[in-house]
């Protein structure tokens, strides 16, 4: 059986690649699976992942929480608020197969600009919730 967390950063890597307003924003397709040590700014990358049993007596699912970040520099919050929300409405449209799950239900709880100790970079997180059942 393949991972939840696994299966669904990569459905949602795809669909973020695709994505023609996002990559307007970001200007490439740059969503890593963790913040790279040499970042080319903006980009987004994975930066937390969860997943817990929600399976029934029949049926094996999961609760997975996804934060993923917009990181970007020199532009304040906005471009990374812009980004973040272009990425929102894209997920609303995630296929329901996802590798060896079904989505049932997938949500952004939380779109939150944090800024840097360095004072001229920003990371807005995106937080998702999605449930899903193994195929």
């Amino acid at each position: 059986m393949s991972s939840p967390i696994t299966d669904l950063k990569e459905a949602i890597r795809l669909k973020l690649a695709g994505d023609a307003a996002l990559l307007q924003i970001i200007r490439a397709p740059k969503i890593h699976p963790e913040p790279p040590k040499h970042p080319v700014y903006p980009f987004l990358a994975f930066v937390a992942a969860e997943a817990r049993d929600n399976g029934t007596g029949s049926d094996d699912g999961h609760v997975v929480d996804l934060t993923l970040g917009v990181f970007t520099r020199g532009t304040g919050s906005a471009e990374g608020a812009e980004a973040a929300e272009a990425a929102r409405r894209s997920l609303a449209a995630l296929p329901q197969a996802i590798g060896g799950h079904r989505l049932i239900n997938l949500m952004v709880r939380s779109i939150e600009p944090v800024a840097q100790k360095d004072g001229e970079s920003f990371r807005t997180l995106i937080r998702i919730r999605a449930v899903t059942e193994v195929l």
